[in-house]
This record gives C-alpha cells, structure tokens and sequence, in this order.
C-alpha cells in the first residue's frame, strides 16, 4: 500500500517531467527582451549581419547574407537627421579609401537602373597612381568605358589622352566661351576669334655675314615689329625658308664652325639676328623675320 506522501512526490516528478519536456524538446521559444526598456544601450554589440528598416524585418521573406549591413533608409556619421544615402558631418570631415595592395586599383563605380555601368573613377594599381576619370555608353563591364579625364602623378592632365605629355594636353579642339581682350595679360592663350580679329604680320630684314676673323660674335641684322604690334616670335631665313628660332635657339658647332642665333628684345618689340663667323659663310645671305601680332 503506498502511503500519501510518496503518492504526492510522484505526482509532483511526472508534473515537472512533463513540463521540462515539454518546453526542451516540443518547441523554441523565443525571448525578446529590452534593456533598459523600452530601447536598448549597449557598450558594445557585435553581430554576423544586420538589417535595419522596415523592409527587413521579417526574416522569413528576406535574408541578409552574412558579413554584411543592410539599411533601408539614410545613413549619417555624424548627424541624426540625414538627407541622403550617407551624410557625414565634422567641422572637418575626412573620407579615405586606402587599398592594401598597391598592385590592385581604387575605385568608384556608377551604374544604371540596368545594371550597367555608366562611370568610374579609379586610380592605376602604382603606388604613385593616376587618378583617371571614364565616362561613356553604358557597359556591363566597367573597364571598358573610355577614358576621358587623367591626372598624372607628376600634375599633367590630359583630356582625350592618358599619356599627357604637358600640363594640358588635349586631343582634339578647345573651345573658348570668353574671348581674348586687349589688354590681358601676356600669357593668357589667345582665341581664334581674337587672333582673327587682330591679325598677325610679318616683317623681313637681310643682311650677309662678313667674317673678318673666325669665333666673333655679331649682329647680322634686325627687324621691329610696327606700330600697333608686338613681337611674338623670332625665325631666321635662309635659303627662302623660315626658320623657327626661339631666344637664343642656334644652329651650329664650337667657335671653329658657325653659329646663329634669334633674339626676341620685348622693350625695343624687335628681332635681332646673331652669329658667330665660321670657315666657309663669307658673305652668305641670311635675314630674319619677325611674328608680330598686331593690336587691336
């Protein structure tokens, strides 16, 4: 016969047996909890992957894949109220990109609705890259959009080119919208519409070397621009053939041979043509031409 109490602690063993089973092993459960509520505070929080928005929540529609974080909405370092895609804000914000492989190139891509790229921005994979700008018809592969803007390492830039040889270097034709003006400033590039307006002339003067005694040297001969021109250029003649010679360029050898020079001479607006005697030029028949550029 069993007693009342063993009786009692049976039932109370299948009663937690049954409990424990029930909730281990028939289903999950699932806890959410806010600390402090109703929002959470943490000193740091660490997961696989995050969605954040409306559009994420439910995790039987929609999966995030691991390492990354989704957001729907707008992001802001800095701010809590932004106003795009990502807004950061500093009294002197900086953004790096910094590869880890100098043999890989850096870049920022622009794609269309399709899926297709439109531009990139990407910098050559030298430690010393070039930073170079392609836009064109759209293409599934970014790499074949052209080239339209390069900036080299050493400062040339080139437009139409990716091998700039000078500061600008530009294949094809530039186009003003704000024409020359008298008066600007010497090394401002002169439109064709300016240089149309003006005009430019040029003025020939000749003279033959007389070589007395051979390494002496001496002015042939020279020419002023006129009134109402500058000199813009210096070229010699010879044979009825110009010359171009810029400031002291020259054609020749050591002090037994010849040697000629153009000198350009901005206070007196004239050309000057030099020349070192050499064996054999006695009385040879040279001149030089001024380019002047006539002032409107």
């Amino acid at each position: 016969m069993v007693n009342k109490k063993t009786f009692i602690e049976f039932i109370l063993i299948a009663l937690i047996s049954s409990f424990i089973c029930k909730y281990t092993f028939a289903e999950d459960v699932t806890i959410t909890t806010y600390y402090p509520a109703p929002f959470g505070v943490y000193e740091e929080l660490r997961a696989k992957k995050i969605g954040i928005g409306s559009a994420y929540m439910d995790t039987t529609t929609v999966n995030v894949a691991d390492d990354n974080l989704i957001v729907e909405g707008n992001v802001g370092i800095g701010t809590t109220t932004p106003q795009a895609k990502l807004q950061v804000e500093d009294p002197a914000p900086d953004l790096t990109i910094r590869r880890t492989n100098n043999l890989n190139r850096s870049r920022i891509l622009f794609r269309n609705s399709g899926g297709n790229y439109i531009a990139n921005i990407y910098t050559t994979g030298a430690g010393n890259g070039d930073l170079i700008f392609r836009v064109g018809p759209n293409n599934a592969n970014p790499q074949a959009l052209p080239d339209r803007l390069t900036i080299l390492n050493n400062g040339n830039v080139g437009i139409g080119t990716d091998t700039p040889g000078e500061r600008l270097d530009v294949t094809g034709k530039v186009r003003m919208r704000t024409q020359t003006a008298a008066g600007d400033a010497t090394d401002i590039v002169a439109t064709k519409g300016y240089v149309d307006k003006i005009g430019v002339q040029y003025v020939l003067a000749q003279g033959a070397i007389s070589c007395p005694q051979l390494g002496a040297d001496k002015l042939l001969t020279s020419v002023s621009c006129p009134a109402g021109s500058k000199v813009i250029d210096c070229w010699m003649r010879l044979n009825a053939v110009d010359i171009p010679m810029w400031s002291q360029d020259s054609i020749g050898g050591g002090p037994s041979l010849y040697k000629l020079y153009t000198a350009a001479d901005v206070a007196t607006n004239s050309c000057a043509l030099h020349y070192t005697c050499g064996g054999g030029w006695n009385g040879i028949v040279l001149g030089v031409k001024a380019v002047c550029l006539t002032l409107s």
